[in-house]
């Protein structure tokens, strides 16, 4: 086969007629099997044979070959050989699942969903798969997925309504200017009920997200604090003078104006004056009778 020149064709009717009846079949498969055939006379021969199997359970073929199966539909795309190619053929997923991204999605139920492969159809173009079946797909699973700039905007709606991660957060305030205002809105409203695991984990929230939350939310003051206290290395003193008039902290922000005033000696009142002397906006702090002093620096 490798050698011939002639156009090469797979004719069941000649075969049987040649062979006998049924032998058509067993040539089919040695030659779906046979790696020794170079790939494009393989190609070649099997668009001819324009063959479907809608049950593939041809195991140990190279990733090359199985690829050209996909491409030409002889490997079809339902559940049994979703399961088959999960199984024996992974490396080959992505080309599986791309052939036919709407079919797919179609054979997908809360079962057979797999977040690496919803992954790889989100980051897909519009015009390869369209964002309502994206979120038809979506709709099969409450699993965590992974938030990314590459899914269009009203993808990232939804798994962060949906599937958020909240170790996420990081990333999602890395990237927070390049969202759209509905994404930024739902992020805010995500800050606000995880104030108390941003504040242990001291992700710091970006300034015009920040600002916002201060002027706007109907957050307490207490939880305003915490989000302020991790967030002071993003913004400048008039930023923070802001929040502190907004959280109604006066006495912190006189250290960053024109006054020393003593503090109540807590936890989050010493994070804040620590970042204040990381900024060099005072220079030291300290605790006497229950109560926090710091020694301001300028103005």
């Amino acid at each position: 086969t490798n050698g011939a020149t002639e156009n090469l064709e797979f004719d069941c009717e000649k075969i049987n007629e040649k062979y006998g009846d049924g032998k058509a079949n067993v040539v089919y498969e040695c030659f779906i099997k046979c790696e020794a055939i170079n790939n494009i006379k393989y190609e070649i021969v099997l668009k001819k044979a324009n063959r479907r199997n809608d049950k593939f359970e041809y195991s140990g073929l190279s990733k090359e070959k199985i690829n050209i199966l996909i491409k030409l539909d002889i490997v079809a795309i339902n559940r049994v050989n979703l399961a088959f190619i999960r199984a024996n053929y992974p490396d080959n997923i992505e080309t599986f699942i791309l052939k036919n991204p709407e079919k797919y999605v179609d054979i997908i139920t809360e079962e057979t969903f797999n977040v690496q492969e919803a992954e790889i159809l989100l980051r897909q173009p519009d015009d390869v798969i369209g964002w309502r079946a994206k979120k038809k797909l979506l709709s099969n699973t409450k699993e965590k997925i992974s938030f990314s700039l590459q899914y269009p905007s009203s993808i990232q709606e939804h798994i962060l309504q949906h599937n958020f991660k909240q170790t996420d957060l990081i990333d999602i305030f890395a990237q927070y200017g390049k969202l759209n205002r509905n994404v930024k809105e739902t992020v805010r409203k995500i800050v606000e009920q995880k104030v108390q695991y941003i504040y242990d984990e001291k992700i710091g929230v970006p300034r015009e997200l920040l600002l916002e939350i201060m002027e706007k939310s109907t957050i307490s003051n207490e939880e305003k604090k915490k989000l302020f206290a991790v967030s002071i290395e993003l913004l400048t003193k008039e930023d923070c003078k802001k929040c502190c008039t907004a959280i109604d902290e006066m006495g912190l922000k006189q250290y960053l104006e024109n006054g020393a005033p003593a503090l109540e000696d807590n936890v989050l009142n010493e994070m804040i004056l620590e970042a204040f002397r990381k900024r060099i906006w005072v220079s030291q702090y300290w605790r006497r009778n229950s109560k926090l002093f710091a020694k301001r620096l300028g103005k």
